[in-house]
């Protein structure tokens, strides 16, 4: 045995002079540059491997020949955990909020368990705080700074509306108190969830920003546009979809606002899920069963805000299911709450038989369409009834919407928008029937109020619209604009036999109105707003409105409009 071993050395080819690579940095045929201070090359330095001169004989292992790619693969993730327990011992000796991490971690438990868990008993807590710290410190390096968080929130007109109305949860915002709701400082030590919630308000800050606003006072140099795209690519892919992390308060937060930011943008669908999860999360955690005591004596806060949360989203969801004709998650009764509650707004209170209404046509239109009319009429009346019991008052439309930050600029904005979806609901549920009142005068009520609905609906959309400061930009505002239009268009089209003077007058507002969203819809485009349902819907309301001045109606007519057909875009 010592003679063979004797030979083998003696066989051995010798080094060539001059050379100074490693065997590792031969075998992959890198150059080989020797480190500075250590004795080591960078290569081996870098990959954390054995560096062992040519000088000296190398014996490979049989794994080491064989299995290469797999001993790489081990030797970069016993490096990462490496990494990742320095830095838990690291932050073991910061005085972190003893609320962040640790307890965070065991307040948030995943609903689900872990793929490495397979008998379903709670793992290890130190594997998930090294997870939550790498995902807390990669959120916290998204962060801009604070005098530019600060500047974006006082330049957010937009985000202080949905602020107000749709998270009143969140802390409440006034015009110089940004800098102790919102410290970056304190923000970027606390957990993961807590850190993904400023930064979608961020991003939602920048979507709502006007078009061509001058922000020289930032001290970022990256274009915002690229500041938000990142923020959400990154928390929908590491954050909102981990069924890990997810399961808790704010992680129905963060889906509300994400599903906020997403219907905005004009992602109906992406918005839809958003919030279908939020709901699904709140029910597993009894949202849906919180009570709230409206006397003074009997007050939670906590319950209040855990059951408003629960109210928004399912409203949200609600909505959004009754556009996209599909079941609702959250159930289609009103909220059971007493109407007299102090903290309750008539717009609360309205909104909430308008959820019921909604319900109703939901129900309708997935059920059997035999009796369908007659749920129509049903359907109608209530929704006339409870139009009936609001003063003429609260029905005017405003000549302009405030554009301060004011209590009263806050209600103005909120009763508006809660009248614009009571003749959205209008127009959804007659709009099935109108046409047909062309060839039976059975569906003359629901053409004619199909028609009124829109009309209505379009003078409270050119109220926000004509500001030159608008408050909320939202594809969704435009889409219902978009649907009311055109119903004008189809009911401009059909058959008009009549020479009643008040039929001729109604038949040009309604002309002029059309022209006027178009008009607002180009000016929009013009000043650079983000607007794609603005700017598709010109094209196919010019289409339609040739055939008023007698152009030629072909056998078929195939108008196309991506922003409803193109999910891939997210649209």
């Amino acid at each position: 045995m010592l003679g063979s071993s004797i030979s083998e050395v003696s066989r051995r080819k010798r080094v060539r002079k001059g050379t100074k690579s490693c065997w590792e940095c031969k075998r992959r045929k890198i150059k080989c540059i020797p480190s500075r201070d250590l004795p080591i090359c960078s290569g081996c330095l870098e990959r954390r491997t054995p560096c062992l001169s040519q000088e000296y004989v190398d014996d490979p292992s049989p794994h080491h020949a064989d299995d290469s790619a797999l001993a790489r693969r081990m030797a970069r993730f016993e490096s990462l955990l490496e990494t990742l327990m320095d830095t838990t011992n690291w932050n073991q000796h910061r005085n972190l909020n003893p609320l962040s991490i640790p307890a965070m971690a065991k307040e948030s438990r995943p609903f689900f368990p872990s793929r490495s868990n397979g008998c379903g008993m709670q793992a290890d807590v130190g594997p998930l705080i090294g997870k939550l710290e790498v995902l807390r410190h990669r959120l916290a390096l998204m962060l801009p700074c604070q005098a530019d968080v600060d500047c974006l929130f006082s330049s957010s007109h937009g985000w202080w509306l949905i602020q107000q109305h749709m998270m009143p949860h969140l802390p409440d915002l006034t015009e110089n108190d940004f800098h102790g709701l919102f410290n970056v400082s304190d923000g970027s030590k606390e957990h993961p969830l807590n850190i993904a919630r400023l930064l979608l308000c961020i991003a939602i800050c920048i979507q709502q920003l006007p078009p061509n606003m001058d922000m020289p006072k930032l001290q970022t140099t990256k274009p915002l546009r690229d500041i938000m795209g990142d923020i959400i690519d990154f928390l929908v892919r590491n954050v909102t979809s981990d069924d890990e992390l997810i399961g808790s308060i704010e992680s129905i937060e963060c889906l509300s606002l994400q599903g906020i930011y997403e219907v905005n943008a004009g992602n109906l669908r992406r918005s839809w899920l958003s919030f279908r999860k939020a709901i699904a999360i709140a029910q597993l955690l009894g949202l849906h069963r919180v009570a709230v005591n409206s006397s003074q004596e009997g007050f939670d806060l906590m319950k209040t805000k855990r059951w408003h949360l629960w109210y928004q989203v399912s409203r949200g969801e609600h909505y959004l299911s009754t556009l996209l004709g599909v079941p609702s998650g959250a159930g289609s009764a009103a909220f059971p709450f007493n109407e007299d509650a102090a903290w309750l707004s008539p717009e609360d209170v309205y909104h909430n038989q308008l959820y019921h209404i909604a319900g109703l046509i939901l129900a309708r239109n997935q059920g059997d369409c035999t009796h369908s009319f007659s749920t129509t009429q049903r359907i109608g009346e209530q929704l006339d009834s409870l139009a009936e019991q609001m003063l003429s008052v609260w029905w005017e439309v405003p000549s302009s919407i405030l554009k301060i930050r004011t209590k009263e600029a806050s209600v103005q904005f909120e009763r508006v928008m809660c009248q614009i979806w009571h003749f959205e609901l209008a127009t959804l549920l007659h709009l099935p029937f109108m046409l047909r009142a062309a060839t039976d005068r059975r569906y003359e009520f629901s053409h004619i109020s199909c028609l009124n609905a829109s009309r209505n609906l379009i003078k409270r959309w050119i109220a926000i619209r004509e500001n030159h400061a608008t408050l909320l930009f939202s594809n969704l505002l435009e889409l219902e604009a978009f649907t009311a239009a055109t119903t004008l268009l189809l009911g401009l089209l059909g058959p008009q036999t009549s020479t009643n003077q008040e039929i001729l007058q109604e038949r040009y507002e309604d002309t002029q109105l059309i022209e006027t969203v178009i008009h607002n819809f180009e000016r929009l485009k013009q000043h650079g707003s983000r607007m794609s349902v603005g700017t598709q819907s010109i094209s196919v309301i010019r289409t339609l409105q040739r055939f008023l001045h007698g152009g030629n109606l072909s056998d078929r007519l195939c108008l196309e409009i991506s922003f409803f057909l193109n999910y891939s875009d997210g649209t």
